[in-house]
């Protein structure tokens, strides 16, 4: 039984090497090339074989991170607009001053890609402070969009409004499993002031509400679209006991409540970030959902939307015009 065996081994070897070859040869991974949103058919002389891929000037990003926010590697069958969608996906990283992308025919359907980096310097210090409404705040932080050159995103923050000290700190991951999930987790436990004026006999109160939350988000990005969901635990705790409650609002007494957040996101970025000018927009779309486990007055959910738009357009001489509209 085993000669048989063997014998069909020799034979495949020696009369069928290519099909062999062909089964163990991996096959390239063209994940960026490979989405629903790609709805274009090239024809085969719009397409080329990328042979090669050179990539120069980096310093503090990975490789192989940019490897993966290309999406292709060597084999892989792409146009020219692929290969500059890939550049401006590097450039909406914000880790570079620039991305120039050079192309070069090196046979009759195979192509070289260049791609030359200026990397800046992500590591920032937050440091601010103000006062208004009669409370002042102060906070000061530290936080890296780039860290260990991965594109991971961990900060911390220290802060105190109204003599209350908070921090809050997070960790962000571009690439969780596949190229296109993102996951953001935040912790929180900071202390804001909660304006109220009772409306029967007009005092203003100005207390004191301790909020502690964990924030848990996965984003999927599909083409310049993202797309996120998540769930965000809520407590929040009223410090001030010497409230009047108005007499239609008996409840307003309760001094703490709980609510589980379910928020949903979409993002459609747009933004040339190439060399500083801006140019193209960036729309963002946000649904809260709350649902009070335990909440004074009533057990309705709250339900908020909120929208940020960014318009950008190139001026002369490096100069770019922005336009931010908000509402909610």
């Amino acid at each position: 039984m085993s000669f048989f065996a063997l014998l069909f081994v020799l034979i495949q070897a020696l009369f069928f090497p290519s099909l062999a070859s062909a089964q163990t040869q991996p096959q390239p991974e063209c994940s960026a090339l490979r989405t629903f949103l790609n709805l274009r058919r090239p024809t085969v002389s719009q397409t080329f074989i990328m042979e090669e891929l050179t990539l120069t000037g980096l310093k503090r990003t990975s490789e192989e991170f940019v490897r993966d926010e290309i999406g292709f590697e060597a084999g892989c069958a792409l146009t020219l607009s692929d290969a500059e969608a890939a550049a401006q996906r590097l450039r909406n990283t914000n880790f570079f001053i620039s991305v120039q992308l050079y192309h070069e025919l090196i046979s009759e359907r195979g192509i070289r890609l260049h791609f030359i980096f200026e990397e800046k310097w992500t590591l920032t210090p937050v440091l601010r402070g103000g006062t208004g409404g009669g409370v002042s705040f102060f906070v000061l932080g530290l936080y890296d969009i780039n860290a260990l050159g991965a594109g991971i995103e961990p900060g911390a923050q220290y802060e105190q409004y109204a003599g209350s000290p908070g921090f809050v700190v997070w960790w962000r991951d571009p690439h969780i499993g596949t190229r296109d999930w993102r996951l953001s987790l935040e912790f929180a436990h900071v202390t804001r002031p909660a304006y109220y004026l009772n409306p029967e006999n007009d005092e203003f109160y100005k207390p004191l509400l301790r909020a502690t939350r964990f924030s848990l988000i996965g984003l999927r990005r599909v083409g310049r679209w993202d797309i996120g969901l998540g769930v965000e635990p809520l407590k929040r705790t009223l410090e001030a006991q010497d409230l009047t409650a108005p007499s239609f609002y008996p409840n307003f007494t309760a001094t703490s409540g709980t609510t589980l957040g379910v928020k949903s996101s979409v993002r459609y970025n747009g933004v040339n970030l190439d060399d500083f000018r801006l140019n193209g927009m960036r729309s963002e779309w946000t649904l809260d959902w709350l649902v009070p486990a335990r909440a004074p007055g009533s057990t309705d959910p709250v339900v908020k939307v909120s929208t940020q738009n960014l318009f950008f357009t190139n001026l002369a001489n490096r100069h770019n015009l922005g336009l931010r509209v908000q509402g909610g």
